[in-house]
């Protein structure tokens, strides 16, 4: 509520040409002004004031997106030693990395971690 809370003000102030400084904006929420700030700017850039995508439930995903899933992962050497992470945020799901992590295991695919992340060169 308090990031909706910021915003409001903020262009509420804005419209009536009445606006305050971030530290009154701030003092009236409760939190710092830096992250009023940053609150807005995120909605303003993604249209969102939260910083993360609403999951729920780890989503069931059918055959051809298991099968997408995989084609992405195999498809060359630089996908091959992408992090769970990276390969969710690459084919942009809204699901963990473990979620990523299983589907592709329960499909019999294990692959290494990069070496390089583990400062192995």
């Amino acid at each position: 509520m308090k990031r909706l809370r910021i915003v409001t003000l903020r262009d509420h102030l804005t419209e009536r040409g009445t606006l305050t400084s971030w530290k009154e904006i701030a003092k009236e929420v409760g939190i710092s002004w830096n992250t009023c700030r940053m609150i807005y700017l995120r909605t303003k850039i993604k249209g969102s004031p939260y910083d993360r995508k609403c999951a729920g439930w780890p989503p069931t995903f059918q055959e051809k997106d298991i099968e997408k899933i995989i084609k992405y992962t195999i498809h060359d050497r630089d996908t091959r030693r992408l992090l769970w992470v990276d390969i969710r945020d690459n084919l942009d799901l809204s699901c963990s990395s473990w979620r990523i992590r299983d589907i592709l295991t329960s499909q019999r695919y294990h692959k290494r971690t990069p070496d390089c992340k583990w400062g192995i060169e």
